[in-house]
């Protein structure tokens, strides 16, 4: 069995904490088995060690993410970096071809892909390993992993299921995202969620890719990538497959992409420089700037700010927010790397951007690129500066330092340090 985990999204629905250059994934918000606050990928890679040890895990993520992933990840894993991002076809496209050319993965192996953001119990993946046993004594094609639904809803994919065959359950048919009235109705008739796991043989996998893509070969995909059907999975091969099969799965499983759920299962009430007055109810406040935030009273509300903006919202209606935020443009002010976090604090047309960097204990930060001159002055701390990669001086507090315009350098932090990289328009 060889596990994909799929990284990506923008994660806009947890905005303003997450965005283009944070996905959702990487948010430690969740209690985790220490105390202390995990995030989802540092969730789910723990359980996958801890119940599915030895088996072999490659990440498909987006360029740009690799470092982040490498930081949360308590698994050994492969990364796989997209040229660019797209939706989930392309994806697994290019992960089987990969296994297949790059890592030799002989095509009679089972291949399960996943998302990387399950909120499950232990049981989820011991799911997994059933699927693998239904796909090694052919039940099916492709099999899915059907979760018991807990309510109505319109934000996931139903299947309908069949008489079982052997350990699975074929599907009979899909229903994507169903109005509110449907999705009831599929409840009565016994429609199970689809979960977004599918397990198959990479020969199959592979075959199925040639058929759509006119090739399986990594290195083809790889260059043609962004000419690739950008479309789901599901819509490109699940629903059209001839042999569908599931293994139903009825434990804890939610999908935390919006702050009403997130907040069901969040390891605090508030994060950051936060202050109450005592009177709120199942208020959660999250604080990621350097300011105070207060609030006093309300209930049922989510309070966050950071740089890339400030929601104040009551939870039951951040469902909708990805589509409020289409009235925005999708920029980040945020960037984070694996010992250090970037903010942009001021960004004016005409009068320039100031960049505050803040860098851990032995913390390598390249610095934000420019096509015009700028200047870095260190706040605190001790670091070091390299300019293409050689040494060039060490910093001292208060001195400013100039950089050319398009030139790369990087920060080495020797201690932790606080610095901010001035552009200018003119």
């Amino acid at each position: 069995m060889y596990l994909i985990l799929l990284s990506g999204g923008s994660g806009r629905r947890l905005w303003p904490l997450s965005g283009d250059r944070r996905s959702k994934q990487f948010l430690r918000l969740l209690a985790g088995p220490d105390g202390n606050l995990q995030s989802m990928l540092e969730r789910v890679s723990g359980q996958i060690a801890a119940r599915l040890p030895g088996v072999p895990l490659c990440i498909t993520t987006a360029a740009g993410q690799e470092d982040l992933i490498r930081a949360h990840l308590r698994a050994p894993a492969d990364i796989l970096t997209e040229p660019s991002r797209r939706n989930t076809y392309p994806a697994i496209a290019l992960s089987a071809a990969w296994l297949k050319d790059e890592k030799k993965v002989p095509d009679s192996e089972t291949v399960i892909i996943l998302p990387v953001d399950p909120y499950a119990d232990d049981r989820y993946f011991d799911t997994l390993r059933q699927m693998e046993a239904s796909v090694c004594a052919r039940e099916a094609d492709l099999l899915l992993m059907g979760i018991t639904p807990t309510y109505p809803s319109e934000k996931y994919g139903y299947m309908l299921t069949g008489a079982p065959c052997g350990s699975s359950v074929p599907v009979t048919r899909f229903a994507e995202k169903p109005a509110l009235e449907e999705a009831r109705a599929l409840l009565r008739a016994g429609a199970l969620w689809n979960g977004g796991v599918f397990a198959c043989r990479l020969g199959w996998l592979l075959d199925t890719v040639a058929r759509h893509s006119a090739t399986c070969r990594y290195r083809d995909l790889l260059n043609r990538y962004d000419r690739l059907e950008e479309d789901s999975f599901d819509r490109v091969v699940v629903e059209h497959a001839e042999r569908v099969a599931c293994i139903p799965y009825s434990g804890l499983w939610k999908d935390l992409g919006t702050w009403n759920t997130l907040t069901e299962e969040m390891g605090t009430h508030t994060y950051g420089n936060v202050l109450t007055d005592g009177t709120e109810q199942r208020l959660h406040a999250l604080n990621e700037l350097d300011i105070p935030l207060v609030v006093m009273g309300g209930q049922d509300l989510v309070v966050a700010a950071a740089p890339d903006g400030i929601l104040v919202a009551e939870k039951e209606k951040t469902p909708a927010l990805k589509s409020l935020l289409d009235h925005l443009p999708n920029t980040s002010r945020y960037r984070e790397g694996p010992d250090w976090q970037q903010r942009t604090l001021w960004d004016r047309t005409g009068e320039g951007r100031v960049h505050h960097l803040s860098v851990s204990a032995g913390g390598v930060c390249p610095l934000p690129s420019s096509d015009r001159p700028r200047i870095l002055l260190m706040l605190t701390g001790e670091a070091s500066l390299t300019r293409q990669g050689t040494p060039q001086q060490c910093l001292a507090p208060g001195v400013p330092v100039p950089l050319n315009a398009h030139t790369a350098y990087t920060l080495h932090a020797g201690a932790p340090c606080a610095c901010i990289c001035i552009e200018q328009d003119h």
